[in-house]
């Protein structure tokens, strides 16, 4: 991104952080939380329907964009639990 692009239009965004700082981890939280509200505005505005009326239904579920979220800290081990948590198994 160039300065006053957006940070939604990013095809990736990385994000580095100290590992015991609550800071970063607060920021890491706010943006993760945008980027995924942005995408409940958009599916709101394409479908044409206000917020209330949109009930359990969430950009992952039912919008062709997505946030996805890589992290580093779990262990090889840990990766088929997760692959299962994603997966909805």
């Amino acid at each position: 991104l160039r300065p006053g692009e957006l940070l939604y239009d990013a095809d990736a965004i990385f994000l580095g952080e100290l590992h015991d700082s609550a800071a970063d981890h607060i920021v890491q939280r706010l943006i993760v939380d945008a980027l995924s509200y942005q995408l409940f505005l958009d599916l709101r505005a394409e479908k044409g329907e206000n917020a209330p009326s949109m009930t359990n239904v969430t950009p992952q579920q039912d919008s062709q964009n997505k946030v996805a979220i890589g992290v580093e800290y779990f262990a090889r081990q840990q990766q088929q639990l997760i692959d299962e948590f994603i997966l909805g198994d």
